[in-house]
């Protein structure tokens, strides 16, 4: 992106169309019915393991919360979370329901 440390930490950046976009994904690679899968299992899907997904911008935005609504919406994913936030809190809902899916570990 081209910033410095000082404009890293200032400058803001949001993919609105992070949803739909994983919701293109998740249907071509992590489907059970996709070439890519073969059949077999999914491979997990680790969110933040780069950038904490609950950052500030979260609580005006919801990309997090959008897009574990689109994994909500899929049955047999493993899913996991990285963060220090306490927002996490907020999509429990969305956590039961994707943990509640029939092959989740």
């Amino acid at each position: 992106m081209e910033l410095d440390g000082s404009e890293f930490e200032k400058k803001i950046y949001v993919k609105k169309d992070a949803a739909p976009l994983l919701a293109s994904d998740i249907s071509r690679k992590y489907s059970y019915a996709s070439e890519r899968s073969g059949g077999e299992k999914p491979e997990h899907i680790a969110i933040g393991t780069a950038t904490d997904p609950y950052q500030p911008a979260e609580r005006e935005h919801g990309v997090t919360r959008a897009c574990l609504e689109e994994l909500a919406k899929r049955e047999g994913l493993s899913v996991s979370v990285i963060t220090k936030s306490n927002q996490i809190v907020r999509d429990i809902d969305l956590f039961k329901q994707i943990a509640s899916g029939p092959s989740c570990p």
